[in-house]
């Protein structure tokens, strides 16, 4: 599949994590600081709450519960956002994507951000990255009640912004989701290689790749 030219595109939908900002921040959390915090605010070995916290996680892999903040505050009786703000430090762009998007901004291309992240973790990046200033318009899918991980979700996406399907382009790091966005019927779909700069490269099976946004920089700087 070759990487479609952005002269073609009237809709980008961009995913925020792993592909304008690093995943490194999201992969850190859930997947080492959670588990040292609970373990710290529980008083109970880094060990037993590590098995606990990714048990009940893979639970709900796939799930919209998965994204979601309030649901894990819950599960674990800790304020998830509260921890998230310890490692505000981290939340950051990706190579390339600040470039991008200043050029993306002179285009006439309707670009939305389109995440799983839950509301209360948006307004937090947005308040450090102010990725709004560049991307003013949001879809979360919590507003949807579906991950992008669902077929259906991308097909209420298309009816309720009245997208031209075959001048749309998804650019996500998550191949479920862009499967699910081809089956929707979206004709156009990139994934990134390096969506955490700490490890090494993914594979994106069927679908076009890139590192990061910077490839495409010098289509937009022309417009």
């Amino acid at each position: 599949m070759q990487t479609p030219n952005l002269s073609n595109i009237s809709y980008l939908l961009l995913d925020m994590d792993g592909t304008l900002l690093d995943l490194h921040y999201d992969n850190y959390f859930w997947n080492y600081y959670l588990h040292q915090r609970y373990s710290e605010i529980n008083l109970v070995p880094l060990k037993k709450a590590k098995t606990y916290i990714d048990n009940e996680l893979a639970k709900e892999y796939g799930t919209l519960n998965w994204y979601c903040t309030d649901h894990w505050s819950k599960k674990f009786s800790i304020d998830i956002i509260s921890l998230k703000k310890e490692l505000s430090h981290l939340i950051r762009y990706r190579d390339g994507s600040l470039k991008f998007l200043r050029g993306l901004a002179k285009t006439s291309i309707n670009a939305i951000v389109v995440t799983n992240a839950h509301p209360n973790v948006v307004k937090l990046k947005n308040t450090l990255t102010r990725l709004n200033h560049w991307v003013p318009d949001f879809i979360s899918s919590h507003a949807y009640g579906l991950p992008k991980e669902r077929r259906e979700f991308w097909a209420m996406v298309i009816t309720n912004r009245n997208l031209d399907v075959s001048r749309t382009l998804v650019i996500d790091d998550n191949i479920s989701c862009l499967k699910a966005a081809k089956e929707s019927g979206i004709t156009y779909q990139l994934s990134i290689t390096k969506p955490d700069s700490s490890r090494g490269i993914q594979a994106t099976g069927e679908f076009s790749a890139i590192e990061d946004l910077s490839t495409l920089s010098s289509e937009v700087s022309y417009w």
